[in-house]
């Protein structure tokens, strides 16, 4: 299913995982098998939106992530969309395991 938005519901949140690279820095063709850096690259993504509940259930209910950060996701979070033929990450709010920053 190819979607134009999709907004996520509730305590869900959406994310763009990072691509999966397809060649090294040296320029080196990988393998389209490599499950290893597939699964790797499925665990750190963009937060981009998020569900109108979301960590609302969680302390003082103050969300530990807004749009656009850098964030960890459990590996199998989730059900997978696509929109403008890019892949996406539906999933709950507590599947966020962390916020990334430089």
């Amino acid at each position: 299913m190819n979607l134009k938005k999709i907004k996520p519901a509730g305590h869900r949140v959406l994310v763009r995982p990072d691509n999966i690279e397809t060649k090294t820095e040296g320029g080196i063709l990988l393998p389209e098998n490599d499950k290893g850096r597939k699964v790797q690259a499925q665990v750190v993504g963009t937060l981009i939106d998020v569900g109108f509940s979301a960590w609302r259930d969680f302390g003082k209910g103050e969300p530990w992530a807004k749009a656009g950060d850098r964030v960890m996701f459990a590996k199998f979070a989730g059900i997978e969309v696509e929109i403008d033929n890019v892949p996406h990450r539906v999933m709950n709010d507590e599947d966020i395991t962390a916020v990334v920053t430089v």
